[in-house]
């Protein structure tokens, strides 16, 4: 259970840093382009971190899956179908979640996508984690 925990909060924290690098060069690229005095600190954390938010449930199954296939040729198809259906974002149905990190969704507010990465991303962690641990047992 550890290890399952441990390599799902390196992957957390690598994305956790990789939005606060977002938010850093795009709040200075503003700056130095001097787009205007005024910044929109909560629109620039909003862009930086609801994505991240939102693909909770692609990290999670990608991991789940990446952990419990004997060889490499699995978790790298799934990444492959993923980067595809994700440059399709647009034209994808509102339930699939390689399409949440994108924020386009029917509802007129992103918070619905983040909720729906959240709870979803939990319940995918869970079930990959008790997967995990059930085989590590056996």
């Amino acid at each position: 259970m550890a290890v399952y925990l441990s390599k799902f909060m390196v992957l957390l924290l690598l994305l956790f840093v990789a939005s606060v690098l977002l938010l850093d060069f795009n709040t200075g690229f503003g700056m130095y382009l001097d787009l205007g005095d005024h910044i929109p600190y909560l629109e620039a954390v909003k862009f930086s971190f609801y994505p991240l938010m939102a693909a909770l449930p692609v990290l999670a199954l990608h991991l789940w899956i990446a952990l419990v296939s004997r060889h490499q040729g699995i978790p790298v198809t799934m990444g492959v179908i993923g980067v595809i259906l994700a440059y399709m974002a647009y034209n994808l149905p509102d339930w699939l979640i390689w399409k949440w990190p994108a924020l386009m969704n029917g509802w007129a507010e992103p918070a619905t996508i983040i909720w729906l990465g959240i709870g979803c991303g939990l319940f995918l962690y869970a079930a990959g984690m008790v997967h995990f641990v059930r085989k590590d047992v056996s």
